[in-house]
Order: C-alpha cells, then sequence, then structure tokens
C-alpha cells in the first residue's frame, strides 16, 4: 500500500509507527503539485497581462 499511517510509539530513543509514503508515490506528488501550481501561475500571469494599463 502506498501510503500508511498508524498511531506514533516511542521505542527506545527513536520514534516508530506515524505516517508511512513510498518514495516513488512521493515523488508522484511532488511533481503534481510543482505541474499544478506552475499551470495557476501561468493563468494569474494571463490574466495580469490582459488588462490593460
Amino acid at each position: 500500500m502506498p501510503l500508511d499511517w498508524s498511531l506514533p510509539e516511542l521505542k527506545g530513543f527513536n520514534y516508530r509507527g506515524g505516517g508511512f509514503v513510498l518514495p516513488a508515490m512521493l515523488a508522484v506528488m511532488v511533481a503534481l503539485v510543482v505541474y499544478h501550481s506552475a499551470y495557476a501561475a501561468e493563468m494569474v500571469r494571463a490574466g495580469i497581462m490582459s488588462v490593460n494599463k
């Protein structure tokens, strides 16, 4: 499963449990965030450029 969630527990000096995301899934999520933020920035830029001075 790409995403997993459990309650974190203190085991010795380290925490066990909590959230877990596969590195490939994290890479896909970061890529989608960058892609969609660039798309939104271009829409805002086009809107600003379309207004006459």
